[in-house]
């Protein structure tokens, strides 16, 4: 019996705003790596760029599907209907979502197909392409590892995984030989290839969520359902723009969430969505609330005194605490929706 191949493969994204630029660089790319149709979410473009998106769209030689939202419906609603509209047709087997801003390399939808078809995976499985303008991805492919969220942390915090760190041997060798494949612990949206077949058994997106986390929640549901998750590394994908907390956080040394560059919204529905996420993998009541508490201390307070705005972080901290309860209450959706 030969091996299961990618085919009858599109792409999903979701664009907002005035970023129709970075659409026609992405169109583009694609192309060249031999897409023929793609399903665009417009997430309530201003009227100003509807007609430049419009003229983008009649010009490309890909078929393109334009699924418009009258609001912003966040990243977890413009990747639930496209998905959706996706997968309503019968001919579509494999789904490649991509961020409006990621830039392909012309191959890399190919080696993401040769990945899947020389390592004798199942349609169960996901592949992700190496996102090089992410640290946390360039460093699971060099380091051949990627911890995911460990049970029990908090925001990647946990007493376990500090010890383990610190007695783990450093230096891990890259496999030599050929583009290793790295199993991951959750994904990104951008770059993520998944088969309809795995979409069904998952469901689609958490359009509650919003915003921030959100993929993460769709491809640990989908780790949950049985699936694995692969980063292919010969298959590149890069980013238009940085995300937002790669380029305007600040200081590095202060978490995200107390930064003062972080407006109150991103904290809360990062925290939240995280919090809810985390709750789906505990195992000890005591040992995440003590994660949790040593997290928020250590942050808080290195925030404080590196920016110098103790009354900042104490206003920030109990908004952290409410997105907290929100998630552990399911109090989710969009915040003044």
């Amino acid at each position: 019996m030969s091996a299961p191949e990618v085919q009858n493969a599109v792409v999903v994204s979701v664009t907002y705003g005035d970023r129709i630029h970075h659409v026609e660089r992405m169109l583009y790319q694609i192309e060249q790596c031999g897409i023929k149709q793609l399903y665009l979410v417009d997430n309530a473009v201003p009227a100003d760029s509807e007609e430049k998106l419009a003229g983008v769209v009649s010009r490309s030689n890909i078929e393109i599907s334009v699924i418009r939202h009258a609001q912003n419906e966040g990243s977890a609603g413009g990747f639930a209907s496209g998905i959706a509209a996706a997968r309503e047709q019968p001919s579509v087997e494999w789904i490649w979502l991509l961020d409006d801003d990621n830039v392909p390399e012309e191959d890399a939808f190919e080696e993401l197909c040769r990945a899947f078809k020389q390592s004798g995976l199942s349609n169960t499985d996901a592949l992700l392409s190496l996102r090089v303008d992410r640290s946390e991805y360039v460093s699971a492919f060099e380091r051949e590892v990627h911890v995911g969220i460990q049970p029990n942390s908090f925001m990647g915090f946990s007493f376990l995984r500090h010890l383990k760190q610190r007695f783990r041997s450093k230096g891990l060798a890259r496999r030599s030989g050929g583009s290793p494949l790295v199993q991951l612990g959750y994904a990104p949206y951008g770059g993520l290839l998944m088969s309809t077949q795995s979409i069904e058994r998952v469901g689609l997106p958490d359009e509650r969520l919003f915003l921030y986390g959100d993929d993460h929640e769709f491809t640990i549901r989908h780790l949950m359902n049985g699936g694995r998750i692969f980063l292919v590394g010969s298959s590149v994908v890069r980013d238009g723009e940085q995300s937002w907390d790669s380029s305007s956080r600040g200081d590095s040394r202060v978490a995200p969430i107390f930064s003062r560059n972080s407006p109150d919204l991103y904290a809360y529905y990062l925290v939240r969505n995280r919090a809810y996420v985390e709750k789906k993998l505990l195992t000890s009541y005591v040992s995440y609330a003590a994660n949790t508490a040593a997290s928020l201390a250590i942050a808080a307070t290195k925030a404080a005194l590196l920016q110098r705005s103790p009354l900042f972080v104490l206003r920030r901290l109990r908004l952290v605490l409410h997105a907290i309860s929100a998630a552990w209450r399911d109090r989710l959706g969009r915040v003044g929706a």
